[in-house]
């Protein structure tokens, strides 16, 4: 895509959330819950987030995107996202699985290979350690915070299956596809990237939970252009990358943490219509 196609393609992407208000699913975690319904609000989605496996198939059914988020596994976590992603494949719902600390421990890793072997579409986000256990099946023994780079990212063990986008978030941020095709060269796979020139000094607690929560509601918004699945996918993950790029540059070296939060939240409140944003998209839109 050209540089002005994806300025005007990702600001109606933020229009459309605000005009269309979609109604996003969140499977969340109680650590982040909050931020991210915030987050949603923020940016005009409007956020419901049921926990009740019995109530699952019900909410997907009438939802406009599903996001999974795998913080605190629990045995009732792990039926609820399985009953969810089985009735988001059906219909199809657009989802967005974030494993979050895949690789902490066998039992994540566990519920994780269960949830991918389910027919359904979207995107998985998740950090470097997260997105390395999910590829290669190793366990890397790191919170949800990715300490080190990880190599080999898609000499992967199994396939992955499915239309499906894999966003890695970091200092650079990078969207990925997987073909079917063995031996293919990582950097075949890489469909976009985004290096952040700024972050906050306070590393804010949730903020790739969020960009979760906003990658759902930019899917949620795709159904009526006319782009291949893949395609909005991967122009509803560059917004919130860009999105969420720009307004922890925003933030960088600004006040404390509890400033540093509210500035992220009321960043992403300003964000539609806003011509900063269309330079920044500018300055960005080839991976920095």
């Amino acid at each position: 895509m050209e540089a002005l196609e994806t300025v005007e393609r990702i600001t109606d992407l933020f229009s459309r959330v605000r005009r269309m208000r979609p109604l996003v699913h969140m499977l969340p975690n109680s650590v982040t819950a909050s931020l991210c319904a915030d987050a949603l609000a923020a940016i005009g989605a409007r956020p419901l987030m049921a926990v009740c496996p019995r109530e699952m198939e019900e909410i997907v059914s009438y939802a406009d995107a599903l996001v999974v988020n795998m913080g605190q596994p629990t045995r009732e976590k792990q039926e609820a996202a399985s009953l969810a992603l089985t009735a988001a494949g059906k219909r199809p719902c657009p989802v967005v699985l974030d494993p979050v600390g895949a690789g902490a421990s066998a039992y994540r890793w566990k519920n994780l290979e269960e949830l991918l072997a389910i027919p359904w579409n979207g995107a998985i986000k998740g950090n470097e350690a997260e997105m390395h256990t999910l590829c290669t099946g190793e366990l890397t023994h790191e919170g949800i915070d990715s300490l080190r780079r990880h190599g080999g990212l898609w000499e992967k063990k199994r396939e992955l299956t499915g239309k499906r986008i894999y966003v890695v978030t970091g200092q650079e941020d990078r969207i990925y596809s997987m073909e079917q095709e063995e031996n293919i060269r990582e950097e075949a796979r890489l469909r976009w990237k985004l290096a952040h020139r700024a972050r906050p000094a306070c590393n804010v607690v949730g903020t790739g939970c969020m960009t979760g929560a906003i990658l759902g509601a930019l899917c949620a918004v795709t159904r009526e252009l006319r782009l291949s699945d893949l395609e909005k996918y991967d122009l509803a993950a560059r917004g919130a990358l860009l999105a969420m790029g720009m307004v922890q540059e925003q933030a960088a070296g600004i006040g404390e943490y509890g400033t540093c939060r509210k500035l992220l939240l009321d960043g992403l409140s300003a964000l539609s219509g806003q011509e900063a944003f269309r330079v920044y998209i500018e300055r960005n839109w080839n991976g920095g």
